[in-house]
């Protein structure tokens, strides 16, 4: 009986020091610094955990078109192989783009919701307005992405026949998708650096 009390009591303390806050920190508008700080923090690890994986991304993708491109190239596979190159690649790259979409998001909300943070984001944008980093990024990725997918849907045309012009389409449609919302994303960046809307 004492042991239960014990317990009762130890939870009583717990959620005592769960809820300690004043009510006036969870008040939109009110929240402490050491809130703010926790926030950035959390935002700052997640746009660095979405950028590693871009890059695991673009490792997987040029891991992909060495393979896929070196067997074909030695003559120990099909050119037909190839067309698997427009579903990876492009599939890839729209993982890619979604990364860098949410990355975007969260930079925006530190400069606009996080004044006192926004040093840093602020300084990123106007590298890339002054430098116009996302053209040639841009270019390469489009290369990776799109250039090479659509690469493998054209050299091996020749060859494909029955139920392989389904996968041709998908391949197809797949790099068309990936080269508009890059290019989209490319020209939307270029307008908000000179100011457009």
């Amino acid at each position: 009986m004492a042991g239960a009390s014990r317990f009762r009591t130890g939870r009583t303390r717990l959620r005592q020091r769960s809820y300690h806050r004043p009510v006036a920190d969870v008040v939109p508008g009110t929240r402490s610094p050491e809130d703010l700080r926790a926030e950035f923090a959390a935002y700052r690890q997640e746009i660095l955990a979405r950028a590693g994986h871009q890059h695991t991304l673009l490792s997987l993708n040029l891991t992909a078109i060495s393979a896929l491109v070196g067997f074909v190239l030695a003559h120990q596979a099909d050119e037909r192989l190839l067309l698997l190159l427009p579903i990876v690649s492009s599939s890839i790259g729209l993982l890619w783009y979604d990364h860098a979409r949410n990355i975007e998001s969260l930079g925006d909300y530190i400069r606009r919701d996080m004044p006192v943070f926004r040093g840093y984001e602020e300084r990123i944008a106007q590298l890339e307005d002054t430098e116009l980093r996302r053209v040639p990024m841009t270019a390469a990725l489009l290369i990776l992405f799109v250039a090479t997918p659509i690469a493998g849907v054209i050299i091996p045309i020749d060859r494909v026949d029955g139920a392989l012009w389904g996968l041709w389409s998908v391949g197809l449609v797949l790099s068309v998708l990936c080269a508009f919302v890059l290019l989209a994303w490319m020209w939307a960046g270029l307008r908000w650096g000179r100011g457009e809307t």
